[in-house]
């Protein structure tokens, strides 16, 4: 038992940046010929304390300018996943290829963290996917609003 434990954590990759969010997260945005997938889609991922991934999934699927997510969705997902989560990256793609965060991603973002915050689960960050390689991520553009708790060591 203690040993299929261990196996079960070794294979759990780690993430400690918003680089090492995107590379694992990548894979649901893009296409098989590379391109960023043509239809907006919302990804949550989860994190314990180590900052190993607990979870990850596909909420929604939109269409070519929008998804519609609701922030007690992804604070449902994450407390059903059996281990608590200790932070949150959430994560959605820009078919028309530019990753700019708008008015609409900055509200999501907010709404979300003080949900999550009333939880004890903090959300580390927002990245959006565009194309040709770009990409943005709340953390590290500063933009991450403050709820009073730290983020990890994620920058």
């Amino acid at each position: 038992m203690v040993q299929n434990w261990q196996r079960q954590r070794a294979s759990r990759p780690r993430v400690t940046s918003p680089n090492d969010a995107l590379n694992y997260l990548l894979p649901h945005f893009v296409d098989k010929d590379g391109t960023v997938h043509r239809r907006e889609r919302i990804v949550v991922m989860a994190l314990n304390a180590p900052g190993e991934v607990i979870g990850c999934t596909m909420l929604h699927e939109g269409n070519a300018s929008k998804t519609l997510v609701c922030p007690k969705e992804i604070l449902t997902w994450a407390l059903r996943l059996g281990d608590t989560p200790c932070g949150i990256v959430l994560a959605h793609n820009h078919p028309s290829g530019d990753p700019t965060p708008s008015a609409e991603d900055r509200a999501l973002t907010r709404k979300l963290g003080h949900l999550l915050k009333e939880f004890g689960v903090p959300l580390h960050d927002h990245i959006i996917v565009g194309g040709q390689g770009r990409w943005k991520s709340f953390a590290v553009l500063g933009i991450m609003p403050s709820w009073g708790a730290s983020t990890i060591a994620f920058i």
